[in-house]
C-alpha cells in the first residue's frame, strides 16, 4: 500500500505541476491544488516509512484525505462530459484538473478499500 500511496502522490505532483507550467501557462495558482495535496501526503507516506508507524492509521488518514480531495474536486469531474461534447464551460482548464484530480483519488480510494478489507479478513 505504501508503493500505491507514493504512486497516487507523486501523480498529484505532477498534474498540479503541468496544470499550472504548461496547459495554464502559470494563470490560476489553484492549477498546483493537486501539487500541494499530493506533496501532502507524500510527506504523511515518508513520516510512516520513517517512524515505522502502524501503517494502518497512516492509510486511513491518507484515505480520508482523498475522500475530501475527490469531494471537492468532483463538481469538475460532474462537468467534464459537457468538455468533451465541445460545449462551453467556465474555467475549463479547472475542469480537466479537478476531473483528472477526482479521477486519481476515486482510484486511489477503490484500492485502499481493497486492501483494507483484504487486511480485515487476514
Amino acid at each position: 500500500m505504501l508503493a500505491v500511496s507514493f504512486i497516487y502522490s507523486l501523480s498529484l505532483v505532477i498534474l498540479g505541476l503541468f496544470a499550472y507550467f504548461i496547459w495554464g501557462d502559470r494563470a490560476s495558482l489553484t492549477a498546483l491544488i493537486p501539487s500541494f495535496a499530493g506533496a501532502l501526503f507524500l510527506l504523511v507516506s515518508l513520516v510512516s516509512l520513517l517512524l515505522k508507524a502502524e501503517t494502518t492509521r497512516i492509510y486511513w488518514a491518507v484515505g480520508v484525505l482523498s475522500g475530501v480531495l475527490v469531494a471537492g474536486s468532483f463538481g469538475g469531474l460532474m462537468k467534464l462530459p459537457k468538455l468533451l461534447a465541445g460545449e462551453d464551460v467556465v474555467r475549463p482548464l479547472a475542469v480537466q484538473v479537478q476531473s483528472a484530480t477526482a479521477m486519481l483519488g476515486i482510484l486511489f480510494l477503490t484500492i485502499f478499500a481493497i486492501v483494507m478489507l483484504r487486511s480485515r479478513k487476514s
